[in-house]
C-alpha cells in the first residue's frame, strides 16, 4: 500500500497544481507506468516463491541463481521497455491526448520517466528476493526510502519545478 500511495501523490500535487494540462500529462505518465510494471511485478513474485523455496530447501546456490536470473531478465526486459518508449515518445502520448500543451509536458518529462520505471522495475524485482529471504522489514524501510525519500522529491523537482 505504501507502494501505491506513491505514484498516486504526484498525480495528487498534478491537481493542485491547477493547471489541468499538467494533470493530464501526469494522468498518461501513471498510465503508461501501469501497464510497464506489471511484467517485473509478475517476476518479483516468482522470485519471491524460488528463493525462498530454494532456502527452505537449504539450496542457497540455486536460490542465487534465481534472484541473479530475475534481476538480469527484469534489467533486459526494462531496457527494451525504454528503447521501445524513445522510438514511440511522439506517437504514445497522442493515444491519450491530442492538445499540443499536454503532448508537449509529456514529452518534457518522458526521459525521467523511462529512467525512474527502469529504477522501480529493479526494486520490484530486488523487493522479491528480500521477500524470499523472509526478510520483509527490510523491504519496508528500502520502499519508504527509494520511494518517499529519494523517489518523490525527484519526481515533484522534475515532474513541476524544473521547467
Amino acid at each position: 500500500m505504501t507502494e501505491w500511495w506513491y505514484f498516486e501523490i504526484p498525480t495528487l500535487i498534478a491537481g493542485m497544481y491547477g493547471d489541468p494540462n499538467q494533470l493530464a500529462a501526469s494522468v498518461i505518465l501513471s498510465n503508461f507506468a501501469l501497464v510497464t510494471r506489471k511484467i517485473p511485478t509478475g517476476i518479483s513474485l516468482t522470485t519471491t516463491k524460488d528463493v525462498n523455496k530454494a532456502i527452505v530447501y537449504n539450496k542457497v546456490s540455486v536460490g542465487l541463481q534465481r534472484a541473479n536470473a530475475s534481476i538480469i531478465l527484469v534489467l533486459v526486459i526494462t531496457i527494451f521497455n525504454a528503447i521501445a518508449y524513445f522510438l514511440l515518445q511522439n506517437i504514445m502520448p497522442k493515444l491519450y491526448s491530442r492538445q499540443s500543451e499536454v503532448l508537449l509536458i509529456t514529452q518534457n518529462t518522458w526521459v525521467w520517466f523511462v529512467l525512474l520505471n527502469i529504477s522501480v522495475a529493479l526494486r520490484r524485482v530486488i523487493q522479491g528476493v528480500v521477500r524470499g529471504l523472509r526478510r520483509q522489514n527490510c523491504e519496508l524501510y528500502v520502499t519508504l526510502f527509494s520511494c518517499y525519500i529519494v523517489g518523490l522529491p525527484f519526481m515533484v523537482y522534475f515532474g513541476y519545478i524544473q521547467k
